[in-house]
């Protein structure tokens, strides 16, 4: 296996960060990445591309998961295709939203304890697109209810098909899932007592290594 992020440290304390003009905090025991976005056809990440904090989320089933405010900071949002298929999100009282999934690229910068041995960007898998949290306006108001008075007298909220649609803010960082690294056989290792990440990838150079080869997204 070939270090990509070698022993990168995070916290277990808050960290407060000012990234692209954006106040922005890390919570304790987020084991954070650094990345970039580009459109689909950019196929070299410009050395002057822009970056953002992501926290590594392998829990996270999608590729990368992001707000919209965070979106376009590193990338123009109407230059990136949509996809057809947009993601469901299910609340916890059974209301629903579709987010908007884009197709682009993200580069995972790499990390090396000696600076002058910093790897070159990695080129991340991204077939299931880019799940974007919209900013989600104020709810409007149920005017055409006329049964929320029952429900507030019964003490309950009223039924899904009533509530608003409005979708959730988003995660404070972007997540960094595992469908971004399972397609080149990346492997992720947390240390808890060093508090520190690392991610590996294959030897390209070893035959047979699943995963060896850059997967086409």
């Amino acid at each position: 296996m070939v270090p990509h992020v070698l022993e990168a440290p995070f916290s277990d304390r808050t960290q407060s960060l000012t990234v692209l003009g954006t106040a922005l905090k890390v919570l304790p025991l987020e084991p954070v990445v650094w990345i970039s976005l580009t459109s689909p056809e950019v196929t070299a990440l410009p050395e002057d591309a822009p970056r953002f904090p992501a926290v590594v989320d392998t829990g996270h089933a999608s590729s990368l998961s992001i707000k919209q405010e965070h979106l376009g900071k590193l990338v123009d949002e109407a230059a990136l295709p949509i996809l057809g298929r947009p993601a469901a999100l299910v609340y916890a009282d059974g209301r629903r939203a579709s987010l908007p999934r884009y197709q682009a690229r993200v580069w995972l910068h790499g990390f090396h304890p000696d600076p002058t041995r910093q790897p070159r960007p990695l080129r991340l898998p991204t077939r299931d697109g880019i799940i974007c949290y919209r900013t989600a306006n104020r709810p409007r108001e149920r005017e055409e209810s006329g049964w929320d008075w029952l429900w507030r007298l019964l003490g309950r909220a009223p039924p899904a098909s009533q509530t608003s649609a409005a979708v959730a803010p988003g995660p404070h960082l972007p997540l960094l899932g595992a469908r971004a690294f399972r397609p080149l056989g990346l492997t992720v290792q947390v240390d808890y007592s060093k508090l520190t990440l690392s991610i590996a990838r294959p030897d390209p150079q070893t035959p047979g290594t699943p995963g060896s080869a850059i997967a086409q997204d």
